[in-house]
């Protein structure tokens, strides 16, 4: 209570508006992404489904990615298996970024992390995927990849009369369609710039919120990094 009562809020109303900024810059970048599919939502309906993708995933981890996309098929008939390819593009080029700024944290900040990383991330990490180093795991799915594609070239002809088998093959068509966005977009540096951008401001929320308590007043950006970096890895 004592901490509540002697914080600067108006550091706190600035790491609120940076993370407004990062939100509305992120539903501005996925727009550029349906753009080539035909479809362009308004700013408005696409930033609330973003902002109701967020409260979804309090509930349960990424369904609010499902969520927002299934608010834009309501709001502007925008199928959802293309809009949800579209998500995992952009979150695959935000995972791409996250690594760079891993990397770059991990350079700038070993001297302080180093032993924390190495007590409470990385074994935990290489636990949760100790499977994919299993040579065993990989020649399964390589088989069961293999016998799917063979059964489907075979019975494809029958497969194609019943009407669920349709649906799901629309569903995959549709959700490469979205993956494909990517290469197809009309401004690749401004959708790079607004990716940096987004990022930028996730680094602002917890370097304001250092200043609005004497305690941590005195840490600098670099420490907003880090706490941006293990964050990260706890959400994810």
């Amino acid at each position: 209570m004592k901490s509540f009562a002697s914080a600067n809020y108006f550091w706190v109303g600035l790491a609120i508006a940076s993370g407004l900024l990062s939100h509305l810059i992120r539903a501005n970048r996925w727009r550029r992404l349906l753009k080539p599919m035909g479809y362009n939502p308004g700013l408005k309906n696409i930033f609330l489904a973003t902002m109701i993708g967020y409260l979804a995933n309090y509930a349960i981890p990424r369904l609010g990615e499902v969520s927002r996309c299934g608010v834009l098929t309501k709001t502007d008939k925008i199928p959802l298996n293309k809009s949800l390819g579209t998500v995992v593009t952009e979150r695959a080029f935000d995972l791409f970024i996250f690594i760079i700024i891993f990397i770059a944290t991990i350079f700038i900040e070993h001297k302080h992390l180093g032993a924390y990383l190495n007590e409470n991330i990385y074994p935990k990490l290489s636990d949760k995927f100790a499977v994919f180093s299993d040579g065993l795991f990989w020649y399964i799915m390589l088989a069961a990849g293999v016998i799917l594609i063979g059964l489907y070239i075979v019975f494809r002809k029958k497969l194609r009369s019943f009407k669920i088998f349709k649906k799901i093959e629309e569903l995959f068509i549709g959700f490469i369609h979205g993956l494909k966005s990517l290469f197809k977009i009309e401004k690749p540096l401004l959708f790079l710039l607004e990716t940096l951008a987004i990022w930028v401001f996730y680094l602002l929320m917890p370097y304001f919120c250092f200043f609005s308590l004497s305690e941590t007043s005195h840490l600098s950006i670099n420490a907003g990094l880090s706490a941006l970096v293990i964050g990260s890895i706890g959400i994810m």
